[in-house]
């Protein structure tokens, strides 16, 4: 199961990867971005997790990497002290396991 999480991670990883030439630009909007990363990283994480259940490190982990892309993605740092709640609101993007619990829940 952690290889799994692993790989699931590394995946989107190298979608965002290959789409940073969009997610970097400062030129595009943030809203725009943060559009854009829920439709190629973001399900990337998320595939084929949807019904299985997992530990709280591991949702803990999957919301860990999101949050580093989303810090790279606009230009911010975790000396900057912003929380990243705060950062999810602006951007109008649920945190990966609220995402997967309402798939879970459906």
């Amino acid at each position: 199961m952690e290889e799994e999480l692993k790989h699931l991670i590394q995946a989107g990883w190298s979608n965002w990867r290959a789409a940073s030439v969009v997610l970097c630009d400062k030129r595009v909007s943030p809203r725009l971005k943060g559009k854009f990363h829920k439709t190629i990283p973001r399900t990337a994480m998320i595939y084929d997790k949807k019904t299985a259940s997992l530990r709280k490190t591991d949702e803990k982990n999957r919301d860990v990497a999101e949050m580093r892309m989303f810090r790279w993605m606009f230009g911010m740092t975790r000396k900057e002290r912003i929380r990243n709640d705060y950062i999810r609101r602006s951007r109008k993007v649920l945190a990966i396991s609220k995402k997967v619990q309402k798939g879970r829940l459906r």
